[in-house]
């Protein structure tokens, strides 16, 4: 039988330790208190002023100017209620620990619901603190782990054609920017002063603008009609000979491609091949850990997933009360923020040192 992973002898120290300090919500709420107390918080201009406080309250009067104040507001304790869950899910981020949330849900007795939603609050954090330092890698590298349906995968689709969507809007993107450029670009010389009489062929014309169309995206013969006015004989022809000259490949379904070019052999130096081998083994780390730990994720909130592995691992960023600290320089974040968050075409992965 599978050992549950909140029995983990480490994951249990933690919970041993929070039942200890804070065995409530009420106490928990107290510890984080005296935490944004010792960081120095400040709500007003009173200074060290006298704070009168009911426990178990998150409101306190200041003594100075008497205005009242909550410990938790502007902080991603915000409206929290479940403070013990909380309190245990920052100690085991900063211990380095991965666990689920169905395996948090029963370690800490609250609903599946809302140990998913601690969980994502935390990563999302930390993903907000991924810098400029991070490699970016889009998700195919990481194909092999998305394996669960969201909100964004398309109607009766495997879960990774959110991936492909992305790539897809990416080409046609693309497509339509060198279209755009291609335009200009007969514009200019349309108008410029080098124009000479000759009669331009309409054949070598329409070579000319279905060889600029044609991308590793396939088109029909139709559409390419359509999208350059020209008649669809010459544009059959145009494609005819694009196909002898090997600019071309027709597929089945009677859709057309351009032939790829050769790639060059590009030559890395010895700290951009040094770099390549360090994102490589992040991938591999993350593939790891999430087989291991969350066994198949979205493609919607991977993001997030390589936010909480890039804690786990990274010890000399996220040691002894780095998370507690976040939560408390960390604005809130709301349920509406989770359910409308979705992973960047370009993710963000960590190495490390």
């Amino acid at each position: 039988m599978k050992k549950r992973a909140e029995n983990d002898p480490e994951i249990q120290a933690i919970w041993m330790q929070v039942q200890a300090l804070a065995p409530t919500d009420e106490e928990a709420m107290e510890i984080f208190y005296e935490i944004s107390l010792s960081m120095g918080e400040k709500k007003c201009d009173c200074g060290d002023a006298v704070k009168h406080r009911f426990a178990g309250d998150r409101s306190y009067l200041c003594g100075g100017c008497e205005e009242i104040f909550s410990f938790t507001s502007g902080t991603m304790l915000a409206r929290v209620k479940r403070f013990q869950a909380y309190f245990a899910a920052f100690l085991l981020r900063e211990a380095g620990l991965l666990i689920s949330a169905l395996a948090f849900s029963r370690l800490t007795g609250v609903n599946f619901g809302t140990a998913l939603n601690i969980q994502k609050k935390i990563s999302l954090a930390m993903a907000n603190q991924m810098d400029d330092t991070a490699s970016l890698t889009p998700a195919r590298p990481l194909q092999e782990i998305i394996a669960r349906r969201s909100r964004e995968t398309p109607a009766r689709m495997h879960p990774f054609s959110e991936q492909e969507e992305i790539e897809l809007a990416a080409q046609s993107e693309a497509v339509i920017i060198q279209q755009e450029q291609s335009t200009e670009t007969e514009e200019h010389f349309e108008s410029s002063e080098l124009k000479t009489d000759d009669p331009v062929d309409p054949f070598e014309a329409a070579i000319k603008a279905v060889a600029g169309l044609l991308s590793d995206m396939g088109i029909t013969a139709e559409k390419l009609s359509l999208q350059t006015s020209i008649s669809f004989g010459l544009i059959n022809g145009a494609l005819t000979m694009l196909e002898m000259n090997g600019e071309a490949i027709e597929l089945p379904g009677g859709k057309f491609i351009a032939r790829p070019k050769a790639k060059k052999q590009v030559v890395l130096s010895d700290d951009e091949l040094a770099f390549l081998v360090r994102t490589k083994l992040a991938i591999a780390l993350v593939i790891d850990n999430v087989q291991r730990v969350f066994h198949r994720v979205s493609r919607k909130a991977l993001q997030l997933y390589l936010a909480a592995i890039w804690c786990a691992q990274d010890r000399e960023r996220w040691g002894e009360g780095s998370v507690l600290q976040l939560c408390f320089n960390h604005p809130p974040i709301r349920y509406k923020d989770l359910l409308n968050y979705v992973s960047p075409p370009q993710l963000k992965i960590m190495h490390l040192n």
